[in-house]
């Protein structure tokens, strides 16, 4: 007896996470689909200049803190 008394709650909490999974999913998948064009837009334009200022600053921001070789 008392076990159907919890398991209804359980139930309807995991229907309930279920539903919210698939929103949520809804919203983020063609948000990060624009999120990663937004950031590839210059390479797919041609302009790459972009990613070799990043590129070249990386090993130099993390040169400084190295001792030896």
């Amino acid at each position: 007896m008392s076990s159907a008394r919890f398991s209804s709650p359980l139930r309807d909490g995991v229907q309930r996470l279920d539903i919210t999974t698939r929103v949520t999913l809804a919203v983020l998948v063609p948000a990060s689909g624009v999120y990663t064009y937004l950031g590839v837009r210059d390479l797919l334009n041609g302009n790459a200049t972009i990613v070799f200022r990043l590129v070249s600053a990386v090993p130099s921001s993390r040169a400084g803190g190295r001792r030896g070789g």
